[in-house]
């Protein structure tokens, strides 16, 4: 019985080592598109589970080069960036946050170019994201990518963001308004990487 207990116990412990590698092969997948950035990859050591903060706290900081403001990615796309640094510790606001303080300006890819747009609110019910900004002349099909742009110097251009699962009129029926669901499993983060301008 004593046996059978220890190898359950191994047999955990290697799905959770294949898990944790699977993770860790998806941030190299960022390494090697972001050349304008220095990566530098962390792991998460604590999450506030009220939703209405939604923040994860990592164990790197200033002592590893961490400022306030630094964008922060997995193999699924864009999280969020840090809010505040110790000299050990960081703590990176989710884009699920339901106080966004500050919005992200985003680009969708149509069949062939890009329509410009604001990442605006974050809805914690159904678990999508509302993109604002949208002409009603822009043509946009569900499935379509959602990526930073780059302006407002915080986070570099084309980095995955989601996709479109919807699109309907404003309450004026003036412009459409854009629903996105992240790939990220925001409730499953281990690690993290943040993007530093290389200067």
């Amino acid at each position: 019985q004593q046996e059978n207990a220890n190898n359950n116990h191994y047999k955990l412990e290697n799905e959770e080592l294949k898990k944790q590698l699977e993770e860790m092969k998806e941030l190299l997948k960022i390494n090697n598109t972001l050349s304008d950035y220095v990566q530098l990859s962390a792991v998460v050591i604590n999450r506030d589970l009220g939703y209405w903060y939604d923040t994860i706290t990592i164990n790197k900081g200033e002592h590893d080069g961490v400022i306030v403001g630094m964008p922060a990615v997995i193999g699924d796309g864009l999280i969020g960036k840090v809010i505040s640094t110790t000299t050990l510790n960081s703590t990176i606001r989710l884009i699920t946050a339901t106080d966004v303080v500050e919005k992200i300006s985003v680009k969708i890819q149509t069949d062939d170019d890009y329509v410009y747009g604001i990442l605006s609110s974050y809805d914690n019910e159904t678990k999508t994201h509302i993109i604002e900004g949208i002409s009603q002349t822009d043509k946009i099909e569900n499935g379509s990518i959602v990526t930073t742009t780059g302006m407002g110097d915080i986070f570099p251009s084309g980095v995955m963001i989601g996709k479109i699962t919807g699109v309907r009129t404003d309450t004026f029926d003036l412009s459409n308004v854009l629903e996105m669901k992240s790939e990220v499993n925001f409730d499953n983060i281990n690690y993290v990487t943040l993007l530093k301008r290389n200067t």
